[in-house]
């Protein structure tokens, strides 16, 4: 929605696979708190969660942005409504179809940095400037074009050695049954989309190692004309939503930009995993730190019913509504870090952290169980 529908504003402010929802604005905002300038979303009716609704399911949505649009909705619609509405069925034969999609992404910047030998160039010369003595030796700087292990680190560390430049990160497919009856008529649909980060894989033989989301969706939308002057929608829908994180956290891309090319190697010569002092080696931490795991399931459903009332009066008619929605979230967390050591000018080993075996922790998460209900007559 953001820049095709006027007066409508969007903020992004990740792109982690299934952390990447965007804020919407319609009226700008008017307070530091997010969540008190969003617009009140309503799809089908019924307000929730509308980030992860398979495109395919829309058909369509309007933006109501003007105090009269908005007055039925009260001080809800303050900050202007959205509402999205879903496929339904139609009166005709069965119509199946099957879209797949494919996404490649790239990262927008990628940084690079300098390696060992202009660090420690330029470290030496930011010394000088201040009158103290420099730290690298005119043998260490002659060393370090060629790989000799003198300095700190000799390899030079860059986001491209453990971040993808281009890479094939999302996948969509939908099947879509849709047709009906002069007495009921449906759709239904099965979705899947599974999003992949943008760091390498560094296969250790026990588990992912990357970011990733996969939803698997549901959906079937009935109307059942039950007489000529009553007719019943029940509308449900499910979702299976799983996000992966890395076990190093959200601060892994800072690693991977902050760390000196000099502090420490990757992996030492003997192979063991190099470290220095607090800081996270990117490579462990890409390969050896475990995992955040987590599935969110919802359930929505929708029940109405509407009996025209012609014989009271014409143009007279009832309706009611009952909406349930639920969701249930759980957590499965792997945790280690191997041992790692420094490896210093005088070609010796030095312990910096000891080794943390696997330890699995599970729990529900923040939120783990919510039920809403909906009742709504006129």
């Amino acid at each position: 929605m953001g820049g095709r529908v006027s007066g409508v504003f969007t903020r992004n402010l990740g792109r982690r696979p299934g952390e990447d929802n965007a804020n919407v604005y319609i009226r700008g905002t008017a307070s530091y708190n997010s969540g008190a300038n969003s617009p009140l979303v309503l799809v089908d009716g019924v307000e929730r969660e509308y980030a992860q609704i398979d495109p395919e399911d829309i058909e369509n949505f309007s933006v109501l942005k003007d105090a009269s649009a908005t007055a039925v909705y009260g001080v809800r619609g303050a900050n202007g409504v959205i509402l999205i509405t879903t496929k339904r069925g139609l009166t005709s034969k069965p119509e199946v179809s099957f879209r797949a999609s494919f996404t490649a992404s790239t990262p927008t910047r990628l940084l690079d940095k300098l390696g060992s030998y202009d660090y420690a160039r330029l470290r030496n010369e930011a010394l000088m400037n201040v009158g103290l003595d420099p730290e690298y030796s005119a043998y260490d700087l002659g060393n370090v074009p060629h790989e000799s292990q003198s300095l700190h680190a000799s390899r030079t560390t860059t986001t491209s050695t453990t971040c993808s430049k281009t890479q094939p990160s999302s996948r969509q497919y939908s099947l879509v049954v849709r047709g009906g009856s002069s007495f009921m008529r449906y759709y239904v649909s099965a979705g899947y989309a599974n999003d992949d980060g943008i760091y390498k894989n560094f296969n250790n033989g026990k588990y992912d190692t990357n970011v990733y989301f996969r939803r698997y969706a549901l959906r079937a939308n009935l109307d059942f004309n039950v007489t000529k002057t009553t007719t019943v929608g029940v509308d449900l829908a499910g979702r299976l939503e799983e996000r992966h994180n890395n076990g190093a956290g959200d601060e892994l891309f800072q690693h991977l930009v902050r760390t000196p090319p000099d502090y420490f190697n990757y992996v030492n010569p003997d192979g063991s995993i190099g470290g220095h002092l607090n800081l996270t080696n990117p490579y462990m931490a890409l390969s050896r730190c475990g995992y955040f795991h987590s599935k969110t399931n919802k359930f929505e459903s929708v029940i109405r019913l509407n009996q025209q009332l012609e014989f009271i009066t014409k143009g007279l008619s009832a309706r009611g509504m009952f909406s349930y929605i639920s969701s249930m979230r759980s957590r499965r967390d792997l945790y280690e870090r191997p041992a790692t050591y420094y490896y210093t000018k005088e070609g010796t080993y030095e312990l910096v952290r000891e080794e943390e075996p696997i330890t699995i922790r599970t729990g529900s998460g923040n939120g783990p169980f919510r039920r809403d209900f909906v009742v709504e007559a006129a």
